[in-house]
């Protein structure tokens, strides 16, 4: 079983070095590539965003491992000066599953429900489900204007 949770979670480790650590730990079957794409005025990231970002991705490739039957997956980070986006998205369905792996993929689960809550202590956003051109699609926006509720950089 893939130990995409044991990878080290460092927050004085850059982030996309982290982000890297992950997707090499990813079986070659699910083809994940890892786009970072960072403007040049972008600030750097506020520990409690790394974090939040890092979880993200490491929830939706466990949930890939998990529950799909992907052969692509998609990781594209664009930081910007007033946000930080992730997209997540990935080929695979739920064809072949079992009926319980079926039902999980079809409604939010615990990790889902864990990014809505960890991402919204930050003023994000998080939108998590079936894309429609076939897969699974996850977006998380952060802005970076204000890192918790309440307050403001």
């Amino acid at each position: 079983v893939l130990h995409l949770l044991d990878v080290p979670t460092d927050p004085g480790t850059d982030l996309a070095d982290r982000l890297a650590a992950i997707v090499a730990g990813m079986p070659d079957e699910f083809g994940v590539t890892l786009n970072h794409h960072r403007a040049r005025n972008a600030p750097d990231l506020p520990p409690e965003v790394s974090d939040a970002i890092y979880r993200t991705v490491q929830e939706s490739l466990t949930n890939v491992v998990r529950h799909s039957t992907a052969t692509k997956v998609s990781v594209v980070i664009e930081h910007q000066p007033d946000q930080i986006r992730v997209d997540i998205d990935d080929n695979g369905s739920v064809t072949g599953a079992s009926s319980d792996d079926q039902t999980q993929r079809r409604r939010v689960g615990r990790g889902v429900a864990g990014m809505h809550s960890r991402i919204g202590e930050l003023t994000g956003t998080v939108r998590a489900g079936f894309a429609e051109a076939g897969g699974w699609h996850t977006r998380v926006v952060i802005p970076l204007t204000a890192t918790r509720r309440g307050e403001t950089r």
